[in-house]
């Protein structure tokens, strides 16, 4: 594979994680024997590898589909690398497993993590850093991956500030909150929630306006807390939903009604800024 040229930026922050641990050993797990009908996959490019992994995912033919997903990851397609992580991290259509969906995300980032952040593939390139930094958050449990909050920030803030990724502001701000953290600086985690917020995330806003309603640890704004409160009440979906309604709801519920008037009209400026911008 043609090495691209990184910027020193780029150089130290990927070289700095240690991606290098499983790069020799993930190519031959990758080089899984071909299912009967896909014979002929190691002949394909890595694109045509890709394209015939995602139809046979599409049609539920799994054990296909990792079959061609493999032989393009194998071959450098950053598709194909981040949807086998996927696909091993929800256990979807193969086996769960934490540590095969963290090599590939470490070996997307590291033959990917320079690429522009404007390029076809930058959303899923940003989307491995953050996985990655998730996994450094806890650790993989009985794997030599173990809890590294110092590389988990180093993680979401370079997928926070190279690729502007919301999940990985919020992520950041997380990290920043916890009191019992060395990283610990709720100014600072605000800051990132705000970027963040702006986008779209309603994990953010949610967050960032009970920081701003509570005065927990920055200065107290309420009229402004609601109103992010609010928008991220409008705008959560998925697990999080009902914890961020109840946590709006409870907030305008202790308001004084003309805050509650106010951050309305507060939110329906703000929904308008954030218009269009995506998590």
């Amino acid at each position: 594979m043609k090495l691209r040229r990184f910027d020193c930026f780029v150089l130290a922050a990927v070289a700095s994680l240690g991606f290098f641990v499983w790069a020799g050993s993930l190519q031959a797990e990758s080089e899984a024997p071909a299912q009967a009908n896909l014979l002929s996959t190691q002949e394909l490019t890595a694109d045509e590898a890709f394209a015939l992994g995602v139809r046979a995912y599409r049609d539920g033919h799994m054990s296909d589909a990792v079959t061609a997903l493999e032989t393009a990851a194998a071959k450098g397609h950053a598709g194909a690398m981040w949807k086998l992580g996927r696909m091993y991290s929800d256990g979807d259509g193969t086996e769960e497993n934490d540590l095969k969906a963290f090599k590939l995300y470490e070996r997307l980032a590291l033959e990917h993590g320079g690429d522009s952040p404007f390029g076809r593939y930058a959303r899923i390139i940003s989307d491995s850093f953050v996985a990655l930094g998730q996994f450094y958050v806890s650790g993989i449990p009985e794997t030599v991956v173990h809890s590294d909050p110092r590389r988990a920030v180093e993680l979401f803030r370079y997928a926070a500030t190279y690729f502007g990724d919301a999940n990985a502001q919020y992520e950041l701000a997380r990290l920043y909150l916890k009191e019992d953290s060395n990283h610990a600086n709720p100014m600072r985690a605000a800051r990132w929630l705000t970027l963040a917020a702006k986008k779209n995330h309603s994990g953010a806003q949610a967050l960032l306006g009970h920081m701003l309603w509570t005065g927990e640890e920055i200065r107290r704004r309420p009229v402004q807390g609601l109103a992010w409160l609010i928008l991220a009440r409008d705008n959560a979906a998925g697990q999080t939903r009902q914890n961020i309604i109840e946590m709006a709801e409870e907030a305008l519920a202790e308001a004084d009604p003309a805050d509650a008037a106010l951050a309305e009209a507060r939110a329906e400026a703000l929904r308008k800024r954030v218009s269009g911008a995506g998590s």
